[in-house]
């Protein structure tokens, strides 16, 4: 008796259609930056998880909240780059989660090349 296929969850099927929206593929990749808050004086020290030409997956001890504005500065090579608080923070045992966005395309910024995202089906 052949068994059918197994139904996949709505999650599952999610993300992949989310994957296939992606402007640029993602790597991880564990770089120290230093964010400097609009507003604050004092900068800020997180980690990268996650990066892509468009921004970045930022672990850092306290929550940013969404919207906010800030400069990203790679601590590796001091390239700055202005970006925004894309969502709300999830918490961690490591620390916040804070998915940051360029304001603009960032091409080397992470000093890593990403290949192009695959063609949209139509």
């Amino acid at each position: 008796m052949v068994k059918p296929p197994r139904a996949q969850s709505a999650s599952i099927l999610d993300s992949r259609a989310f994957e296939e929206r992606r402007r640029s593929q993602r790597v991880m990749l564990r770089v120290p930056v230093t964010l400097h808050v609009a507003g604050s004086a004092e900068p800020l020290h997180a980690v990268t998880l996650v990066v892509n030409d468009h921004g970045g997956m930022l672990v850092i001890a306290e929550a940013i909240p969404a919207a906010t504005s800030l400069t990203v500065e790679n601590e590796h090579t001091g390239h700055r780059a202005a970006a925004h608080v894309v969502r709300a923070a999830q918490n961690t045992a490591e620390g916040a989660l804070v998915p940051v966005e360029f304001e603009e395309e960032q091409p080397g910024f992470w000093s890593v090349y990403f290949p192009p995202a695959p063609p949209q089906a139509a």
